[in-house]
């Protein structure tokens, strides 16, 4: 009898738990290290990037992992403490809360005779093992990013970054600015406006603002059932770049909240063909109407002891800054060989890492990428994380080399497309499928099955991807499916 093959996993969030999950089903024996004193990553908590108030701008039926949904009692979008709620029941269901080591802080992973040695700091002490197998799921979402502001230094008020911004209490009756005009920063100003004296947010480029709840038909449906449709992606193959990016931003003018007001900071044009950026907020567009919030565009060139410059020469009296200006990867516990391989750039927001489909490196066998590339969704972590450890474990086809350097290629070209898109892989259903057809999970539904027209058209969620091939739940993917709400 062959032993079971040990596999150690970095980090306790939605990456690393269903990596851990994932590795149980492939017959793989998982320690996950955790360098906090709790599970859950972003949505673990005060300083962990989910505030208090925050909710997810996906809905639950798109927020989970494919073979357990949500209670049907739980709300449409649920909140920071919700989906802690969510993942610490989720660990228990799949066994994985005892394979967890917490306040296990990993400072070092080399290989070493085809196997990866994995050093970590515990109880004021260093321990090291051994493992087969490594999947690294420490998150995108490593290090707050400041940029550098002339007089950042001197200014009195408060500073604090999106990341450690937690309830609105400590800003009441004071002058905010808000850099950053995506998700946290429209959201936070929103939160922030009905207590704050005042509240100016600054945008480098208008996005398009999306509701959480948006038409279709005679009705309404949550967003992520109007974006991601197996039936709309790759609709456009034989268009050239701009010409999809011109579809894309006409489609989202459809959906959106922003003023038709040409010359409006958050006005933007639906014939363009830059590529489309988007944010999700339901309370900020209304908060601008109402004068709570002011909206200003370009660039924060300067601060004093109680004032904002900005590039057009002007300036604001202002208490308080919060910057939602993102965050950068880290990856500390690699050596520089293998931060090369992976032509990492930590200075890169969108595309730090060069991996085939954001998950593997054919030059660095027995380790793995679970969540760290900008704008992942449980959907798709899940599915990297079934690849990983379904190729470690023999459960899924082997790397093909040459497709994994053809990958490499095509990351690197998302790294120096210019202008630069949002996200790495914006088209999430289209990436989402592709990692399916590697571990032969893609669902394939016959034409008189009567969830077919509901998978090949309908909204993708995670349990399409439970129907068939290893690990398949049907009983559950099933249910799910055909309780989604809506026509779908």
């Amino acid at each position: 009898m062959n032993p079971i093959k040990r596999i150690a996993i970095i980090g306790a969030g939605p990456s690393g738990l269903t990596a851990a999950k994932s590795a149980f089903e492939c017959g793989l024996e998982p320690t996950v290290f955790e360098q906090s004193e709790d599970l859950g990553g972003v949505w673990k908590g005060r300083g962990a990037h989910a505030w208090e108030g925050m909710k997810t701008n996906i809905s639950r039926h798109s927020c989970c992992f494919s073979d357990y949904p949500w209670k049907s009692s739980a709300p449409l979008f649920p909140n920071q403490a919700e989906v802690r709620t969510y993942l610490g029941a989720y660990a228990r269901h799949f066994r994985i809360s005892d394979r967890i080591r917490l306040g296990a802080e990993v400072v070092g992973l080399g290989r070493r005779d085809s196997i990866w040695e994995i050093r970590w700091r515990e109880n004021g002490r260093e321990h090291a093992a051994r493992y087969e197998f490594v999947v690294v799921a420490s998150g995108f979402f490593a290090r707050p990013f400041i940029p550098r502001v002339r007089g950042l230094d001197s200014f009195r008020g408060t500073v604090l970054h999106s990341h450690d911004y937690w309830t609105p209490e400590d800003f009441e009756g004071k002058r905010l600015l808000v850099v950053g005009g995506a998700f946290s920063g429209l959201e936070i100003a929103a939160e922030l406006s009905p207590v704050c004296r005042e509240v100016v947010t600054l945008v480098r480029r208008p996005c398009w603002i999306l509701p959480r709840l948006v038409p279709q038909g005679s009705s309404k449906v949550p967003v992520d059932f109007a974006l991601f449709r197996r039936g709309d992606s790759g609709a456009m193959p034989d268009l050239t770049r701009k010409e999809k990016n011109r579809q894309s931003n006409q489609r989202l003018s459809d959906l959106a909240l922003n003023p038709d007001e040409r010359g409006h900071p958050l006005w933007v044009d639906k014939d363009s063909s830059q590529p489309p950026f988007v944010a999700i907020s339901d309370g900020f567009v209304d908060a601008v109407s109402r004068r709570e919030v002011l909206v200003r565009s370009g660039e924060l060139t300067g601060l004093g002891p109680d004032s904002a410059a900005f590039f057009d020469g002007t300036e604001a009296k202002i208490d308080a800054v919060v910057f939602a200006t993102g965050y950068r990867l880290e990856l500390p516990f690699l050596s520089e060989p293998e931060k090369t391989c992976l032509a990492f750039d930590p200075s890169d927001s969108l595309q730090p890492t060069l991996l085939h489909r954001a998950t593997f490196h054919p030059g660095l066998p027995g380790i793995a990428f679970v969540g760290l590339y900008r704008g992942p969704f449980f959907g798709i972590v899940e599915l990297q994380a079934r690849w990983a450890t379904g190729v470690f474990s023999g459960n899924a086809p082997e790397l093909d080399r040459l497709r994994a350097a053809a990958g490499l290629t095509e990351e690197l070209a998302i790294r120096t497309e210019r202008p630069r898109p949002q996200f790495p892989h914006g088209d999430y259903v289209n990436f989402a499928d592709q990692i399916a057809k590697e571990i032969c999970v893609l669902p394939s539904l016959s034409t008189d099955d009567p969830l077919n027209s509901r998978v090949q058209r309908g909204p993708v969620v995670p349990a399409h991807y439970r129907l068939s091939g290893f690990g398949a739940n049907p009983r559950v993917a099933r249910q799910t499916i055909a309780g989604l709400p809506g026509d779908s």
